[in-house]
């Protein structure tokens, strides 16, 4: 059961190389550990060096999204005989395990409470917490089952060490227009730049017209200027782009109208903006609203 279930581009290599932090406390629950579930096969280990064996065909993407080891096993219920295999993803970093979880999850899966963020499907239960990422699979369906993956999943989440804390970068993206369940985390080549890693993209709807907010995170004012300087050169240099710079805006905007639409600005360590739009003057209005939060937000009082 186990093995089963397991705009712009080109440029250089990737610069920036994160290093991991250390594994988080947690092993897979022994029996008697767990209220009412037996474990039925021992616990497997997989690092990246041989994550090909378990899930030979999703290992790269997770390896990129900053894998550490993975540790699954089998439970069963005593009373329902329901059978659920745990998988334990460590991520290097907890945005990783955030993307990991974004990536997987679809957009009719119930939202679910545990964790920092939990998606409920037929047969599946994800959450992210900490540097984890955690998955309870089943075989069976039904609304008995969906209640033992709840329950077990509650049980592995309250004994992780990490508190569940939420990516505070999230809480820029504005709530209006916003597409529930439509975050995502792009560690690298985001918009096809290597430069350009640790994106958050969030989708949006306003007035029937779809766009995407996105925000680009780096070490320093210093190293975002020099990346959005970096892009608007690339861009000026591709064919059918119309490339303006607006230096008398706050903040400074590039506005590129080509094949590939794009509005893009420069906040301290940040890069924000609009993608994925027909609309520029909508693009251009979103992304004002996304720097006015990022300006909001680093203003209000620290409690």
């Amino acid at each position: 059961m186990m093995a089963a279930i397991a705009a712009c581009g080109g440029g250089d290599p990737p610069q920036t190389e994160h290093s991991p932090s250390p594994v988080s406390d947690f092993d897979l629950p022994t029996d008697g550990e767990f209220s009412d579930w037996t474990s039925i096969t021992e616990p497997e280990h997989y690092e990246a060096d041989n994550l090909w064996e378990y899930m030979n065909g999703q290992a790269d993407f997770f390896i990129d999204y900053g894998f550490l080891r993975v540790d699954t096993a089998e439970y069963r219920h005593d009373q329902t005989a329901t059978s659920v295999v745990l998988e334990v993803f460590r991520m290097g970093r907890p945005q990783e395990a955030f993307g990991i979880f974004a990536a997987e999850r679809t957009r009719d899966d119930r939202p679910l409470e545990i964790g920092v963020d939990a998606y409920l499907g037929t047969n599946v239960l994800g959450f992210w917490q900490g540097q984890l990422y955690v998955k309870v699979t089943s075989f069976d369906e039904g609304p008995a089952v969906q209640q033992s993956l709840i329950g077990f999943a509650r049980e592995v989440s309250s004994r992780i060490p990490n508190h569940p804390q939420e990516l505070e970068i999230l809480l820029l993206f504005p709530e209006e227009g916003r597409v529930e369940a439509s975050e995502r985390f792009i560690s690298r080549n985001f918009l096809g730049q290597p430069y350009l890693t640790d994106a958050y993209r969030v989708d949006y709807i306003y007035d029937d017209r779809q766009l995407q907010l996105f925000l680009v995170e780096t070490d320093s004012a210093e190293e975002a200027e020099s990346h959005f300087l970096r892009l608007e050169k690339f861009c000026r240099g591709r064919d059918q782009a119309v490339v303006t710079t607006e230096t008398t805006w706050e903040p400074p905007t590039m506005i590129v109208d080509g094949p590939s639409r794009m509005v893009v600005f420069q906040i301290d360590r940040r890069l924000g903006g609009a993608v994925g739009m027909e609309d520029l003057e909508a693009g251009r209005a979103a992304a004002e609203v996304l720097a006015a939060s990022m300006r909001a937000r680093s203003t209000a009082p620290q409690l």
